[in-house]
């Protein structure tokens, strides 16, 4: 005890290290506070739908996302592991991204759910729920 009391007063206290985790959940908080805002006025009204069918359909986008980047990345598909620039893997997400956002809103069009969240909710439930929309 009497040596941790000795190092304390010989070593100085990082501040910036306390206090940056901190910072950073403000920053985060900053962030979301004005998502919703924007949310709430209305803007971005397209977008934000795009958004809330990615959402619904998130266990179907989330294994697809993961069967893209196996296919691309794998030695059994395309193969590029290790191959990219990390700025150039930001251009894969963003592709796979805009692929959902275009593809998740006309799914939901006929649909009530995605593939899997229908075949989650069969299992869940033991009954098979309505899966195709009656009209459009």
């Amino acid at each position: 005890m009497e040596a941790n009391l000795a190092r304390l007063e010989v070593v100085p206290i990082e501040w910036t290290g306390l206090i940056y985790p901190f910072q950073r959940i403000l920053l985060v908080l900053g962030h979301t506070a004005s998502i919703i805002l924007i949310y709430k006025a209305g803007f971005f009204k397209n977008l934000f739908r795009r958004l809330e069918a990615v959402g619904r359909m998130a266990f179907t986008n989330y294994i697809s996302h993961s069967i893209i980047c196996t296919l691309f990345f794998f030695g059994y598909g395309l193969n590029y592991f290790g191959e990219l620039q990390y700025y150039q893997i930001f251009y894969v997400a963003l592709a796979i991204w805009l692929l959902q956002l275009i593809i998740s809103p006309l799914w939901l069009r006929y649909f009530y759910f995605g593939p899997l969240e229908w075949l989650w909710r069969s299992l869940t439930y033991w009954k098979m729920p309505e899966f195709k929309r009656k009209h459009v």
